[in-house]
């Protein structure tokens, strides 16, 4: 059975949400409901994906996403922006989503 997160933020007028399903399965990074990039989480590791925040000039920012070890833990994701670290709240997934 697949575990399914989403992590979310709402940052400098952005949505920026992280769908995550489990180790060795595509991690997506959503802004404003929009994919901006894919990558694959590795098993008991950590992934650190890299997009930009829409606008003029581009906000660039990265998501670190830890994989626990356990599969009963939970993961830890964050944003990075501007030398800044943001936890993110991992926001239960509703019904057909």
């Amino acid at each position: 059975m697949t575990i399914r997160h989403r992590f979310h933020l709402d940052q400098n007028g952005h949505s920026i949400s992280v769908l995550y399903e489990g180790p060795r399965r595509p991690v997506e990074v959503l802004v404003d409901g929009k994919t901006v990039v894919m990558g694959r989480a590795p098993q008991a590791a950590r992934t650190v994906l890299t997009a930009s925040l829409p606008g003029d000039p581009p906000r660039p920012f990265a998501i670190d996403l830890a994989c626990p070890a356990d599969p009963a833990d939970s993961p830890m994701c964050a944003l990075m922006e501007d030398g800044m670290r943001y936890p993110m709240p991992d926001v239960p997934l509703r019904r057909g989503r």
